[in-house]
């Protein structure tokens, strides 16, 4: 018996097929919940196998296990693979000396892993379609990002954050009509605010930030977000 066939013009699938399918969206859209401190220490003890240097710098002279699961939590939350887990440690031991603030810290390994974040989103023809923000718009976000005792916080109008919602939804959808995924492309300064602002919203769009794209991809603009209100 086939897994799939055609019957009067539409396409069987196997019930097994379609659970198997679902079962596998499912782990990968909460794959970080499934990452705790003992999975990352089998990942940490095969790392230390070939690489001892590196984990023996990092941790816990640098920073502590707890931190370093929070980045490795903060990647797979946006479907970014752990499994070069040397460059995520080679960048901690880089960067965590001067900050041991793990959402600032996983933008410095989106960063290192900016080729693999953006080659799953290549289109057949090697370009990356991307959404990006008008100027101004981009600029009033940037000054909504303020300064608290718990680190950046993202700060905006109501009405604004409303609206650039909805023409979001709007250029997302179309993207995916066309690309069957969507992607805003911002400065690093604002990525990982926007992705906490759309995640609920817009869980669909991928964010990526300028240092995240090599500069050998050849982008492709798809649409600009503009706001009749920003200012």
């Amino acid at each position: 018996q086939k897994d799939q066939a055609q019957y009067n013009g539409y396409t069987v699938v196997d019930l097994s097929t379609v659970i198997a399918t679902h079962f596998t969206e499912l782990i990968r859209k909460h794959s970080y919940e499934l990452v705790g401190r003992q999975e990352l220490q089998g990942l940490i003890d095969v790392l230390k196998q070939n690489h001892p240097k590196v984990v023996e710098e990092l941790i816990p002279n640098i920073l502590a296990v707890g931190v370093v699961l929070k980045v490795c939590q903060n990647l797979l939350r946006e479907s970014v693979s752990i499994r070069d887990l040397r460059t995520i440690f080679e960048t901690l031991v880089e960067h965590a000396p001067h900050t041991k603030d793990p959402n600032i810290l996983t933008e410095y390994c989106r960063a290192s892993l900016g080729r693999s974040i953006t080659r799953k989103l290549l289109t057949p023809m090697g370009e990356l379609p991307l959404l990006t923000l008008e100027r101004q718009v981009e600029e009033q976000v940037a000054q909504g990002v303020i300064q608290t005792d718990q680190g950046p916080q993202l700060s905006l109008d109501p009405g604004f954050v409303q609206q650039l919602i909805r023409e979001l939804n709007l250029e997302a959808e179309k993207m995916v009509m066309e690309h069957s995924q969507a992607v805003l492309l911002v400065s690093p300064v604002i990525r990982l605010h926007m992705r906490q602002l759309l995640e609920k919203f817009v869980p669909h769009l991928v964010v990526l930030s300028h240092n995240e794209i090599a500069p050998s991809i050849p982008i492709k603009s798809f649409a600009t977000v503009r706001l009749s209100h920003a200012s």
